[in-house]
């Protein structure tokens, strides 16, 4: 009985003295660095998404020496050293990224006044560049401390770590706008950038990643030109060139979701930029027009770019002449005859001439000037398509296809003159045939398409070719 007694009482001693020893330990949360200290024994740390996980003196120059251990928590290290004159010493600070985003180091900042010539330095990283610290990963710095001074110095050195997860998008944005100067509607250089509040943020954006909008109504520009100014960085810069545009009002770009990245990870969304363009019809290129070339489809398209058009059932030169038009746009019929064209040329107007229809091959001096021979398609078998191909890539042709469908019935098929640039051919029946040419002279020019095909929506680009305006 004796003996139960003692094992029972020493049982109990044992509880209670482990409930006092529990008592007397002094637990500190240390909530500015999330450790839990715990007196005398160690230091608990809370596994955080991203912070220092060890610090380790890894260099000493000279006699220069640890005084204590170094500390470090979630955020801060300390290390305390003794330095004799112009001694080193360098510690690795050892930070993991345990979080499921990416993470920059933003800045480090000094905690403490530091004596007169004891500096410090991070020898394997520049903040200034920007380095992610991916998910799962561990980034190494080197520390060190340096005495310039002729003393010897004790000091303790306690550094912030500053952490940020980059959770910004970046985004498109419109730059420097700049106007033809010569039209008001053709065409238009910009810049389109994409921006990120870090560095490093790559694009691989196109044409068909950017949609137009005039007053809200989406458009079509007759053609764009996107070109990477900048390699991946930031800003991430693209000119753009947009060619004639079509409707008046205030023109919108939208740039797709998706086309922009930075080096956390983030993607843009659909960035919708106002540009500041007021889009209006040109209202100083004088043009005349034919009514047969009016009734046709340069009637519905020509004057959706241009408001100073005038139509007329007759080429009056002389009132053309008078008049200073800056182009005639003829279209074959029956109340035009090849003469007048010719004199217009003659006279310095710029000519956009089209049609094969009923300019006759059999009376050389009832052609234009610009034709050498002709040949003819009786039109007693059905119609032929055949593909024009484009034989020079200039400013017109460049927003051109590279053939070009022209459809052979009854009419003329021409060979141009030496001094006419071709600019496309076909072939039918075994001979080389002449589609469409340029012929200029004193500073004069003459585009001829002699098809009665639509070429609409390039017509507005033919004028501005004409005139010297795709450069």
């Amino acid at each position: 009985m004796k003996d139960r007694v003692k094992k029972y009482l020493k049982e109990r001693y044992k509880i209670i003295l482990l409930i006092i020893v529990l008592c007397t330990v002094t637990v500190v949360s240390a909530a500015y660095d999330e450790e839990m200290t715990i007196t005398g024994n160690g230091i608990i740390r809370v596994d955080e998404d991203i912070r220092i996980t060890n610090v380790k003196l890894i260099e000493q120059t000279g006699e220069s020496y640890e005084q204590y251990n170094s500390r470090y928590s979630k955020d801060k290290t300390s290390m305390f050293v003794v330095l004799p004159s112009n001694t080193t010493i360098t510690y690795e600070v050892e930070i993991t990224n345990k979080n499921i985003n990416n993470y920059y180091l933003k800045k480090i900042e000094l905690e403490n006044n530091l004596d007169e010539g004891i500096s410090y330095e991070i020898l394997n990283y520049n903040i200034d560049n920007e380095e992610l610290i991916e998910k799962n990963t561990t980034l190494k710095l080197k520390v060190e401390i340096k005495n310039t001074s002729n003393d010897t110095k004790t000091t303790n050195l306690i550094l912030k770590y500053i952490f940020e997860h980059d959770s910004e998008l970046p985004n498109w944005k419109v730059t420097g706008v700049e106007k033809n100067n010569v039209l008001t509607t053709s065409i238009f250089n910009m810049e389109i950038t994409g921006e990120d509040n870090y560095k490093g943020i790559t694009s691989e954006l196109s044409e068909k990643d950017i949609e137009f909008y005039v007053d809200g109504i989406q458009v079509n520009p007759i053609a764009i030109e996107l070109t990477k100014k900048t390699p991946d960085e930031t800003p991430n810069v693209y000119n753009l060139k947009v060619v004639m545009i079509g409707k008046e009002g205030n023109l919108t770009l939208k740039v797709k979701e998706n086309t922009l990245k930075d080096k956390a990870g983030n993607y843009n969304n659909l960035n919708t930029i106002e540009s500041n363009i007021q889009i209006e019809k040109n209202k100083e290129t004088k043009i005349y027009m034919d009514q047969n070339a009016a009734s046709w489809y340069l009637r519905i398209y020509i004057p959706k770019y241009y408001s100073e058009i005038t139509i007329s059932d007759s080429l009056n030169v002389e009132e053309i002449i008078d008049n200073n038009y800056d182009i005639v746009i003829s279209e074959h019929s029956y109340s035009i005859v090849p003469q007048e064209v010719n004199k217009l040329f003659k006279e310095h107007i710029n000519l956009l001439t089209q049609g094969n229809d009923n300019w006759d091959y059999t009376y050389s001096d009832n052609q234009l000037d610009i034709i050498k021979s002709n040949g003819y398609r009786d039109g007693s078998s059905s119609a032929l398509q055949v593909l024009a191909k484009k034989m020079i890539n200039n400013n017109l042709t460049r927003y051109m296809s590279e053939n070009l469908n022209e459809l052979l019935e009854q009419q003329t098929l021409i060979k141009f003159k030496e001094e006419v640039e071709v600019l496309y051919q076909y072939e039918y029946d075994d001979q080389i045939y002449d589609l469409m040419g340029l012929y200029s002279k004193d500073n004069t020019n003459w585009l001829h398409i002699h098809s009665n095909n639509n070429f609409s929506p390039y017509y507005a680009l033919m004028v501005e070719y004409v005139l010297g305006h795709l450069s």
